[in-house]
């Protein structure tokens, strides 16, 4: 069940990175038109960086977790 819990956060986690792009490419283009206030954008770029670096590690977690329970990583599973 443990398992489940965490490809569940995985995909709303890159679900919510995917959503984050696109308000990143906006973010950026209002940024690049010279738009008199930028505060919001840059947090937009902030918050959809942190959310693929947490989307990223959790894949990468659950990849090396199912990679060690198979055997390939030359470590046993305890």
């Amino acid at each position: 069940m443990r398992l489940r819990h965490w490809l569940s956060a995985s995909i709303a986690l890159g679900t919510a990175a995917a959503f984050g792009f696109v308000l990143c490419a906006l973010a950026l283009q209002d940024i690049a038109r010279g738009e008199a206030d930028v505060r919001t954008e840059w947090w937009a770029v902030r918050i959809t960086l942190l959310l693929t670096v947490i989307a990223a590690t959790l894949l990468t977690l659950s990849k090396v977790r199912r990679a060690m329970g198979q055997g390939l990583l030359g470590a046993t599973q305890s």
